[in-house]
């Protein structure tokens, strides 16, 4: 049996007739399946075939020892590293190094397909509550009551006083601004005063009024009626 048929089986493959699942779910799985030490010792033996001396056990097992902190699918292809690795035999050193640049790339891939995830799940989410239906205006008074929760029998008649004195002041200011402004006198206390804008809006109505009363004709028969 050749050394791809020996890596085929030592890869694991799931059953086809598994149910799909998320692609971080397998990653997650790749990066977590483990080769056991036997199969650890396999992969060294055919990393070293060919060299013609024999190995201590001790650097064998080294060897056998960091193949099996990495993920499988990684582990079994270190067979590479005797075509790769200028240092031969391999130390443990230049082994981790292996592994670990061969390793990332499904870190990274892990990293990604969980960040898709989450936005997958954070646009089901909205989604979802624009589906939710609003609630109505009398949903929202029986919830909270007429007064949105606020109980008007509570709330201090000293404060409620000051807020409406400085809503008065306020509009008083406004409104001298604007007469100010159209050149009309001030606001005086107790004085029913109206603004410009006001005073404005009547003309152009009344002017409206008399420019439809200018285009009616004039029937003397229906004045001399009245």
């Amino acid at each position: 049996m050749g050394s791809d048929d020996q890596d085929r089986d030592l890869v694991p493959t799931a059953p086809p007739s598994l149910p799909a699942e998320p692609a971080s779910s397998r990653i997650r799985q790749a990066l977590s399946d483990r080769l056991t030490l036997s199969e650890a010792l396999d992969v060294v033996e055919r990393i070293l075939r060919g060299y013609p001396r024999d190995f201590p056990d001790t650097y064998v097992g080294a060897l056998a020892d960091v193949l099996i902190k990495y993920p499988r699918t990684v582990a079994v292809r270190a067979v590479e590293i005797a075509r790769q690795c200028l240092e031969f035999p391999p130390s443990a050193g230049k082994l981790i190094q292996w592994l670990e640049l061969h390793t990332a790339p499904l870190h990274d891939s892990y990293d990604r397909e969980v960040a898709i995830e989450r936005q997958l799940e954070e646009r089901k989410a909205y989604e979802a509550r624009l589906k939710k239906p609003r609630p109505t205006l009398a949903q929202l008074k029986a919830q909270y009551g007429e007064n949105w929760g606020i109980e008007q029998d509570k709330v201090d008649p000293a404060v409620k006083e000051r807020v409406n004195a400085a809503l008065d002041n306020a509009n008083k200011r406004l409104l001298d601004r604007e007469r100010e402004a159209a050149g009309m006198p001030q606001a005086q206390d107790g004085a029913i005063m109206v603004s410009p804008a006001l005073v404005k809006l009547l003309k152009e109505k009344e002017k409206r009024r008399q420019e439809r009363a200018a285009e009616q004709p004039n029937d003397p028969a229906s004045g001399a009626g009245r």
